[in-house]
């Protein structure tokens, strides 16, 4: 039982490692910089090492059940490996935008894409990278995995199980700060929006208040000089007007400043959260997070990473 156990072990490590050797890669083509995109410090990435767990299985399971000696087909194992591959993924990508308010990859400009959590083009690419590790490379993993079997195979997958629980233990951490600060910013930008509108209010009014002045004393004026034309003094309409605009410029200017600070002392504590986003490693191996909600939330961050990356 517990070589078997230990064996499982050393799978989920070995495809957690390929995975994110190949998200690393994939990485460094895109951004042309190296970048730890897993989701544990160490270079592995669990949702490969699930993955391989989930397949293995089902492909054995599988053929059990099948009458011919040959097992599954090719195509049948594509298909297998599609379903599952994608069902990871979307079900992966939907409970990290619930939990953490965002998007940590996003599809939504590829072809038949679901909710932006997969798409077939991908899928595909998964699923024909799952037939040959399945076919190929999966018998040598095996065949090495079988010759560490001895003395010290059951204490190596349990050294393997500390590693992980400690990483496991520091990466919950990194991701509850990355999820607190997400939150922060969508406070704050809800704050502000209440702030502006309630600091707005008055002035608006008074805004309101001047315009409807302006017209009564346009009609007034407008009603005076009828009749008597020639006699009206036009400086004096030229000079109450200009005082007439004078203070409704006033009172845009003062709606105007009035938003404009309490957007600047926002921005300034947004830029704060996003130096603090930035510096945790979960964000620089993913980049492209966005929230959904609130498409701008993550401008700040985005600006400062683009800007450090630029000055490299």
């Amino acid at each position: 039982m517990a070589v078997k156990l230990t064996t499982l072990v050393i799978v989920f490590v070995t495809y957690a490692f390929i995975g994110w050797l190949t998200e690393v890669i994939y990485a460094y083509y895109k951004e042309r910089k190296w970048i730890n995109r897993g989701f544990l410090y160490g270079p592995f990435c669990p949702i490969y090492g699930i993955g391989a767990i989930a397949i293995f299985s089902m492909v054995e399971g599988i053929n059990r059940f099948i009458d011919s000696g040959s097992g599954m087909s090719l195509p049948e194992i594509f298909i297998m490996v599609f379903l599952v591959t994608s069902s990871i993924e979307w079900l992966t990508g939907y409970l990290l935008e619930r939990m953490f308010h965002a998007k940590w990859w996003d599809y939504s400009d590829e072809k038949f894409n679901i909710m932006g959590y997969v798409c077939l083009k991908f899928s595909i690419y998964w699923s024909v990278i799952g037939v040959f590790v399945i076919q190929i490379v999966n018998p040598f993993i095996m065949r090495g995995i079988s010759l560490l079997q001895g003395p010290l195979f059951v204490p190596l997958g349990m050294m393997l199980v500390t590693y992980f629980t400690v990483d496991g233990y520091k990466t919950i951490r990194g991701m509850i700060n990355l999820r607190n600060l997400i939150l922060e910013l969508e406070r704050i930008s809800a704050q502000v929006r209440l702030d502006v509108e309630r600091l707005s209010q008055p002035l608006r009014q008074e805004l309101e208040r001047v315009k409807g002045e302006i017209e009564d004393k346009r009609i007034l004026l407008s009603s005076e000089i009828k009749g008597r034309i020639e006699d009206f003094n036009y400086e004096v309409i030229d000079k109450i007007e200009q005082e007439l605009k004078d203070r409704l410029e006033f009172v845009e200017n003062n709606l105007r400043e009035t938003i404009e600070k309490r957007q600047n002392e926002a921005a300034i504590v947004k830029s704060e959260i996003a130096e603090k986003i930035y510096g945790l490693r979960l964000y620089r191996a993913f980049p492209r997070m966005k929230s959904k909600r609130h498409p701008e939330l993550l401008r700040p961050v985005r600006e400062l990473y683009l800007r450090k990356k630029n000055s490299k």
